[in-house]
């Protein structure tokens, strides 16, 4: 376990893993959609515009044009 799954696992309650772990793949899938969709439901158009200038793992692209 690297030290960003450590951190994550730490904020959870005791016994999230295990929870978790148990769940069918088809129920951890609805789980994790619903944060997303709370999460998006959440956020402000000016939230994801700071996010997307300041958080280092968006890929921007590049302005060259690939070789022919």
């Amino acid at each position: 376990m690297d030290d960003a799954e450590r951190r994550v696992w730490g904020r959870l309650p005791g016994g999230a893993r295990a929870a978790l772990a148990r769940l069918a793949p088809a129920d951890l899938r609805t789980l994790l959609l619903a944060v997303a969709r709370d999460r998006a439901a959440a956020a402000r158009p000016a939230d994801l515009v700071r996010r997307w200038r300041t958080d280092a793992t968006h890929d921007r692209g590049s302005n060259r044009r690939p070789p022919l």
